[in-house]
């Protein structure tokens, strides 16, 4: 629930048409995932915004839509004599993927109000900056690849990222006929990487991994022509956990660098500087009791380029 103001206006200058201080129904989401075959599976997020856009007259309309998709297809097999998983995955959110809860996709805070997104009166703080990876292509794009676990140690993945329009547009958040609601990407050749490696012993778990995504995007989502913006995102991650009865505990953190090659920005007056970088740092330690009883705390910090 989200509490609004009469009045306030958005950052374009349109009012909301909303009720004085009375709670508004902000959304709720659907989850289905779990083996198809014995060779492919999924995990399929349906998601209901009361709050999601600004309508031409000012009020705030309500969408739904495909949220966080991961279909993947999976086999075995010996090798070295370790055990091997291997596959294919389609997905709609770079990181959405992984196996752990390191990385941008399952991070805290795990939910935040619609109206923050749009610049309104209510709506939880969260950072004005973000690097790319960081939920900022989440689903507008389209990414297929290939992955293997082996030994239950190391992890690997290569995937490609292009715009979730055309035959992927059912990956997409569904506006069906806006071109500026997706992420306009160069081509069909952004790759993503994921590497990590895990140790279990009795009830602990420890991983440490980088990840990492360079993508050339249009700022412009309706106007696909000249130079684009090229983001390169490197990132550093690591995941603890214990798992017994009653006590479970886990830590997550992730360290992101992001250069900013801005050629279409910087050439139309969007940018100061040519280049930019932006740096995030997250931490989150979980405590929970009898599987009922919990809590979390969190850090962040976002630091980068003046401009």
């Amino acid at each position: 629930l989200s509490m609004t103001h009469v009045d306030k206006q958005s950052s374009n200058g349109q009012k909301y048409m909303l009720r004085q201080n009375d709670p508004q129904f902000d959304g709720m989401s659907v989850f289905a995932a779990g083996k198809i075959t014995d060779h492919a599976g999924a995990f399929i997020q349906m998601t209901y915004e009361n709050l999601d856009h600004l309508r031409s007259d000012g009020s705030v309309g309500h969408h739904s839509h495909v949220d966080n998709t991961d279909i993947r297809l999976v086999g075995r097999h010996d090798f070295l004599g370790k055990d091997l998983i291997f596959g294919l995955d389609l997905n709609n959110n770079p990181t959405v993927q992984d196996v752990w809860n390191s990385s941008p996709a399952w991070g805290y805070p795990f939910n935040g109000s619609k109206l923050t997104s749009l610049g309104g009166p209510g709506g939880a703080p969260k950072p004005s900056f973000s690097t790319l990876i960081d939920g900022g292509l989440a689903q507008t794009v389209a990414g297929l690849g290939g992955y293997f676990f082996w030994d239950r140690h190391l992890y690997g993945e290569l995937s490609f990222y292009g715009t979730g329009d055309k035959t992927f547009r059912l990956l997409s958040e569904g506006v069906w006929h806006n071109d500026a609601a997706y992420s306009a990407l160069d081509g069909r050749d952004n790759p993503y990487w994921r590497l990590a490696w895990n140790q279990d012993w009795g009830s602990h778990s420890l991983m440490v991994g980088t990840y990492g995504m360079q993508v050339n995007i249009y700022p412009d989502a309706t106007n696909r022509s000249g130079p684009t913006d090229r983001y390169t995102d490197t990132a550093l991650d690591a995941q603890y956990q214990f798992l017994s009865d009653p006590h479970v505990f886990g830590v997550q953190t992730t360290y992101i660098h992001e250069k900013q090659d801005l050629n279409n920005t910087f050439a139309n007056g969007g940018s100061t500087n040519p280049t930019n970088r932006l740096n995030t740092f997250k931490a989150k330690a979980s405590y929970l009791y009898d599987r009922k009883y919990g809590a979390t705390l969190a850090y962040f910090q976002t630091i980068g380029s003046a401009d």
